[in-house]
């Protein structure tokens, strides 16, 4: 229940007053404000894409069952129990529902991943992770200076353990031509915080994250990529 909670809750700092981001702040800073706006266009193009073709309609249908009964079926947890019916049951319907049926269901299905996937954003959560984050990198990748590394985290402590090689004027040029896409190789559970801060570092504006649901699990990992575009 609690691996659950945490998953599906974002833990969120309360708000006294709407942050309203200056013109020099990244474009990330306004994703909050265009969230909603986002989720609708999503949820539109998938949902037109789909909704004239009845095959087509059909098979996004099934895909998405049996990729949910997988992913639930391995989890085994109270998500499992309380949603592997709904795609049971779904996939054995699919078939016998008449069109209007299948687009409510589809639109259903899309608003609800749409608004799973699509992150939050707080700047002041950012910020702190500005600081926080080469104390960790710094700690943990030198185990030896642990605390000096907590305690410090200075530029010469993180320049020991962190390099960044590479275009990166090229990579500057093309965040103003649109939307860069970094892959990492996840060699450890670090590289989400590791890249972000060779991100920070580099000069270029800070991203949001794709994450699988087990980094919710964690109550301190979950605080933070909730609240940084995961």
């Amino acid at each position: 229940m609690l691996k659950r909670f945490l998953s599906e809750r974002p833990l969120r700092l309360p708000h006294l007053k709407p942050y309203v981001p200056r013109p020099s702040d990244p474009s990330i800073f306004w994703f909050n404000s265009e969230r909603d706006d986002v989720i609708s266009d999503v949820v539109s193009r998938i949902c037109a894409a789909h909704e004239t073709d009845r095959t087509r309609l059909e098979m996004a249908l099934n895909d998405a069952a049996f990729h949910e009964i997988r992913r639930l079926e391995k989890q085994r947890d109270e998500e499992a129990r309380d949603r592997l019916g709904y795609w049971r049951s779904m996939i054995r319907r699919v078939g016998k529902m008449d069109d209007s049926e299948q687009r409510r269901v589809l639109h259903t299905i899309v608003t609800n991943m749409a608004r799973d996937i699509a992150g939050n954003f707080d700047p002041r959560v950012y910020r702190f992770a500005r600081l926080a984050a080469p104390r960790l990198i710094g700690g943990v990748m030198e185990p030896r200076r642990l605390t000096e590394g907590l305690m410090a985290g200075s530029p010469a402590s993180l320049d020991r353990v962190l390099r960044v090689q590479g275009d990166l004027d090229h990579l500057r040029n093309l965040q103003n031509r649109g939307s860069l896409v970094f892959v990492p190789t996840h060699s450890s559970n670090l590289d989400s915080i590791v890249l972000s801060q060779a991100i920070e570092t580099s000069g270029l504006p800070p991203v949001i994250y794709g994450a699988g649901k087990n980094l919710f699990t964690n109550p301190i990992i979950s605080f933070f990529m909730h609240n940084l575009g995961a």
